[in-house]
């Protein structure tokens, strides 16, 4: 839903950086089927008991798609529906171990952004806002930097999980 629109509306962003609480409006059934399966999940630890857990993730980079990046990137052209969101594979893996850890002491299902502390982009976040969504501005809170526009913290605060990798060392 914070990705991919059919309609080619920007995506009706309510603050930056979003978070769990953010409403998801899908349109395309990508967008929604993943919507549903947080529902679907949700309703099975309520009728079964069962510990369900949903990390959503923007573009898992492992070690070479990240050196990749690292040597392609370019000044950014336009906005970036996807939010040049990023993630390290072994900071996936690590997160989900540091969930299943952590389950006893977690809701029986929860819902948690898995993405890097940092953009795709070359430019510092606010300086892409100010330049490709102006009208953004007065929603935007605590984006210091080349700060992610997708928000971690309720994983950080669960699991005590930190974003580790990084492409911008590889330039």
């Amino acid at each position: 839903g914070h990705g991919f629109r059919i309609s080619a509306t920007p995506f009706p962003h309510e603050y930056l950086p979003i978070d769990e609480r953010h409403p998801t409006w899908p349109e395309d059934s990508y967008s929604f089927t993943k919507r549903a399966g947080e529902d679907l999940l949700a309703s099975y630890s309520r009728a079964y008991g069962i510990r369900t857990y949903v990390t959503r993730i923007a573009g898992i980079f492992p070690a070479e798609r990240r050196q990749q990046h690292a040597l392609a990137v370019k000044p950014a052209a336009g906005w970036n529906t996807w939010l040049w969101g990023w993630v390290g594979s072994e900071d996936v893996a690590a997160a989900h171990r540091l969930i299943l850890a952590a389950a006893d002491d977690l809701p029986p299902h929860d819902v948690y952004f898995l993405n890097a502390d940092d953009t795709l982009a070359l430019e510092p976040t606010r300086e892409l806002i100010e330049r490709f969504r102006p009208d953004l501005l007065p929603i935007v809170r605590d984006l210091d930097g080349h700060a992610s526009l997708i928000s971690c913290s309720k994983l950080k605060a669960a699991t005590g999980w930190r974003h580790q990798t990084t492409w911008r060392e590889l330039r």
